[in-house]
């Protein structure tokens, strides 16, 4: 599971999407509604610790549908929005 996530967007202009995950989650991956997979880099930031934030924007013609982390091995964490 992630530590936290956020989603959304205003009235116009682009959604985005902020996901801070654990130490264990070594990829994040968003499925968007046209079946797009997008991976979502993670970054480490001194004031999260082990923990490790990631960004996506996306046109607010489409939207996540799944948000999936994956461990180092690839095996699935089953984290979903």
């Amino acid at each position: 599971m992630p530590a936290a996530r956020w989603f959304g967007g205003d009235d116009a202009g682009p959604r985005m999407g902020i996901v801070v995950v654990r130490p264990g989650v070594a990829k994040a991956e968003a499925v968007l509604s046209d079946r797009a997979r997008v991976t979502i880099q993670l970054h480490r930031t001194p004031p999260l610790g082990r923990n490790r934030v990631g960004a996506l924007v996306y046109t607010r013609d489409l939207d996540l549908h799944r948000l999936d982390l994956r461990d180092a091995a690839g095996v699935s964490l089953d984290a979903h929005p």
